[in-house]
């Protein structure tokens, strides 16, 4: 099967490694088009020749099923599983760190002395993520009864954060479910193998509880438990008993609170064991006191220190994606360095010079005809309102208190904006001309303004008031046009007919 850099909703980055039944990649998730969200993960992909194995797909969704009930800070987090194109994958949790085995030979080539209390803190939250593991309930409240069986310095992961986790379930026992090799003995790595493992028969926490104390017997002595015996000589010393447990007989230097947990821990009978994880850790904690703090410090620096080539190179493989960028990342990468799976993006064009030439944007076409004649209208009807709030308060400063307001100002104010109104809108329109000379004729018999000798200023005699006839038929003869104009420009023009 050919290979494709996206696969699903995921697009594949780099390789991270291969297993006995998987392949594993750097890989990320990425949202709708523009939204900028990218995810990291890890997917764990059945290897292609195994795919139609029922055995290893049942091993898989087992691994699935388990993993993704599992939700505590020392246990990786599963949050995808499926069946893409005939292949089953698992989408893990990037973690931004090692895991312990490289750590250990990393620190052992280049002879780090590190503190023991910082091996005892990474060997405590190994634990704590087992009896989070090994009291899971199922839905209806029945023990899942969760034996990781490959507990393992490959399935611990130190965070640069220095936070520890358990990882790869793959072998897990959980329900009774149990996947066994035809000589129903070995799956796990057989130097870290309980003595029940080796013997075929049944598993639960105590074997888990086996293997770490292994663990922590290698990391407190520098060196490892089985030194000078193969993979079946191993076998049967684990059946027969035939092996020595305390590193203090064999004339190691270890403190003896250590030696005695890890003594208590590879016992043969597993009834001799520890009952529980959490019973394990309660006592290493202990010995740690109060440097438990300070030794979760030291290896988080510890971890960063010593792997910033790493580090570096996982960013700009991820940076050469296109999928993230000024981004901090750890290294689940294999010794050699990730495979890069997707080719880097095509430089932008360059931007011109800051002295190149840019060509101005068109200038805006000009107003057609029809949208001058609507400005200009919108002119002429801003000049008469202002006309008239004019009109109105030299009229009210040019009256008395002897001439009421109901006398002789509404013809003036009728006159005198219509007459205003009027030569405006005549400017604009040389037909109005003859109705604006018909309307000063008007004005000047009612109210007397406009005649020889007469002044604006001249009180007008005691008289009843002019009727506003003249001025009234003017505006009946005058041409439509000129009304529309009158009308909207002086809308309190008391002379004009009602309609």
């Amino acid at each position: 099967m050919a290979f494709s850099p996206t696969f699903g909703m995921y697009r594949l980055i780099a390789e991270l490694g291969h297993g006995g039944m998987a392949d594993v990649f750097l890989a990320a998730a990425t949202g709708p088009v523009g939204s900028g969200f990218t995810k990291l993960a890890v997917v764990k992909k059945l290897r292609s020749h195994l795919a139609e194995d029922p055995e290893f797909v049942s091993m898989l969704i087992e691994e699935a099923r388990i993993t993704a009930r599992l939700n505590h800070p020392n246990v990786v987090q599963l949050f995808d599983a499926g069946d893409e194109n005939g292949q089953f994958f698992l989408a893990m949790e990037f973690l931004e760190g090692q895991p312990l085995h490289r750590v250990e030979r990393r620190i052992a080539r280049e002879e780090v002395v590190v503190p023991q209390h910082v091996y005892y803190a990474v060997v405590s939250e190994v634990l704590a993520g087992l009896h989070y593991a090994h009291e899971l309930s199922d839905y209806d409240g029945s023990p899942l009864a969760i034996t990781h069986r490959d507990v393992t310095p490959h399935n611990v992961f130190v965070t640069y954060d220095g936070v520890v986790k358990v990882v790869d379930f793959g072998l897990a026992k959980a329900s009774g479910r149990l996947f066994e090799s035809d000589d129903g003995i070995r799956k796990g790595k057989v130097r870290y193998m309980s003595p029940e493992q080796a013997a075929g028969e049944p598993v639960d926490r105590r074997t888990d509880i086996f293997a770490t104390g292994m663990m922590l017997w290698n990391l407190a002595t520098g060196t490892k438990f089985w030194t000078d015996r193969t993979d079946e000589a191993i076998v049967q010393a684990l059946r027969t008993g035939d092996f020595e447990s305390s590193a203090i007989a064999r004339g190691l230097d270890v403190p003896p609170e250590i030696d005695r947990i890890c003594c208590k821990a590879l016992a043969v009978d597993r009834a001799d064991r520890f009952a529980t994880a959490d019973e394990m850790r309660v006592e290493i904690e202990a010995l740690l006191g109060r440097s438990s703090i300070e030794a979760r410090r030291t290896l988080a620096g510890l971890v960063t220190d010593h792997f910033k080539g790493e580090r570096a190179e996982v960013r700009r493989v991820v940076e050469s994606a296109s999928l993230m960028s000024a981004v901090s990342l750890g290294a689940l990468v294999a010794a050699g360095g990730p495979r890069v799976l997707v080719a880097p993006p095509a430089p932008l064009p360059e931007p011109p010079p800051p002295s190149a030439f840019v060509p101005l944007p068109a200038p805006a076409p000009a107003p057609t005809a029809r949208a001058s004649r609507a400005i200009v209208g919108a002119a002429l009807a801003l000049s008469a309102v202002v006309a008239i709030a004019v009109a109105v308060s030299l009229s009210w400063q040019s009256r008395t208190h002897e001439c009421p307001p109901h006398h002789a100002t509404p013809a003036l104010l009728t006159g005198g904006a219509t007459q205003l109104a009027l030569e405006l809108h005549a400017k604009a329109d040389p037909t109005a001309e003859p109705t604006l000379k018909t309307v000063k004729r008007s004005r000047t018999a009612a109210t007397g303004i406009g005649r020889p000798g007469a002044s604006s200023n001249d009180d007008p005699a005691p008289a009843p008031a002019p009727a506003p006839a003249p001025a009234a038929a003017a505006l009946e003869a005058a041409p439509k046009p000129a009304r529309r104009a009158l009308d909207a420009a002086d809308p309190w023009d008391n002379a004009a007919p009602s309609r």
